[in-house]
């Protein structure tokens, strides 16, 4: 076939690379709603204790790709490639054909979309290719942007996986390795159902602070340096508050990006818990659907109110500013305690 694109959805999640990516295939299929439903429901704050300085996430961000059931993955290391095709472009071209995505490391130098004049490494998923246009699809946070979906063409794709810059060791998994992923065509002992317990578990870990299944730990337990310090659930407050105290117009505003999402996206999984009955008080769902939704809302608010002090102040924000910042922040905490307690009674 001269043209191929895979199923690719804008996803729900969209400030963490990985995620965003991963969530671009799963929202594609229908298949995925029971595990995005029984995931994405616990935050984590990693803190650097001598840069002093932290970042939120999801803990998803920290599972391997293996650890998706629905996911068929294949993981090789870029030199592996020329045993396997002519050259990357036939690579590409015949992983699609197959129904694999592909998720790569390309130099952003010689892909014109990103106008970077110097070398930058940076992860791609590729998901189709017009052969009349000599062109391959993919997405990406194109120029620390938005994420979104691009087109580049043959040219673009083999000189940025050719001259790909020599990885540094620390970098050498990130930068060399090659992931291939599609949806299981044969689904019976992958299949997820939506695990009320487990959500459950997962929502008064958020309120109790903690991860008692130590996933993020056992999983990340050999690349974790010694500096490191975590915190989960209601606890990564105090350090977003804490590092928008220290760090002024510096702070992380990628954090506060994250809050919005994972409000966002437990609006959606309480509209999913209703569809299946699972909430079956309509006018319940409405009523949590609406806080949730005015949480991700005020999240926004205070994430802009950041951004505009940050240009009005450009060398530092006012002691008075900050101390309206994180009265927001400390608002949006326990509005999401009220709301989460509400959450875990209607399960």
């Amino acid at each position: 076939m001269s043209k191929i694109i895979l199923p690719a959805k804008y996803p729900s999640i969209t400030t963490v690379p990985k995620i965003a990516q991963i969530l671009t295939i799963l929202e594609a299929s229908e298949l995925s709603l029971p595990w995005i439903t029984n995931n994405f429901l616990q935050l984590c704050n990693i803190k650097d204790n001598v840069a002093n300085y932290c970042y939120l996430n999801f803990l998803e961000n920290y599972l391997f790709f293996d650890r998706i059931n629905l996911l068929k993955t294949s993981t090789i290391e870029k030199h592996i490639i020329a045993y396997l095709a002519k050259n990357i472009i036939d690579f590409v071209k015949s992983c699609i054909k197959d129904g694999y995505y592909i998720l790569i490391c390309l130099n952003s130098m010689y892909i014109s979309e990103y106008k970077v004049k110097s070398d930058f490494m940076h992860s791609v998923l590729i998901y189709g290719y017009d052969e009349a246009k000599k062109e391959i699809y993919y997405s990406d946070f194109v120029n620390g942007g938005k994420y979104n979906f691009y087109v580049m063409n043959y040219e673009e794709l083999y000189s940025s996986f050719y001259k790909s810059v020599k990885p540094k060791m620390y970098e050498e998994g990130y930068l060399n390795e090659v992931h291939i992923l599609k949806i299981r065509d044969y689904m019976n002992e992958y299949e997820e159902v939506i695990n009320i317990k487990h959500i459950k578990d997962k929502l008064i870990e958020y309120l109790n602070g903690d991860d008692y299944s130590k996933i993020f730990i056992s999983t990340n337990k050999n690349i974790i340096p010694k500096n490191y310090s975590f915190s989960f659930g209601v606890n990564v407050y105090e350090m977003l508050m804490e590092n928008i105290e220290v760090h002024n117009i510096h702070a992380s505003n990628r954090s506060m990006y994250v809050l919005f999402d994972y409000f966002s996206m437990l609006a959606k999984k309480i509209n999913t818990l209703h569809k299946e009955s699972i909430i079956s008080s309509g006018s319940l769902c409405h009523e949590l659907m609406g806080k949730v939704t005015l949480i991700a809302n005020n999240s926004k608010i205070a994430l802009n109110s950041f951004l505009k002090l940050r240009i009005k102040y450009p060398n530092e924000i006012p002691p008075n500013k900050i101390k309206e910042l994180i009265a927001m922040y400390k608002r949006i905490k326990n509005d999401s305690i009220s709301v989460i307690e509400s959450i875990i009674r209607a399960l």
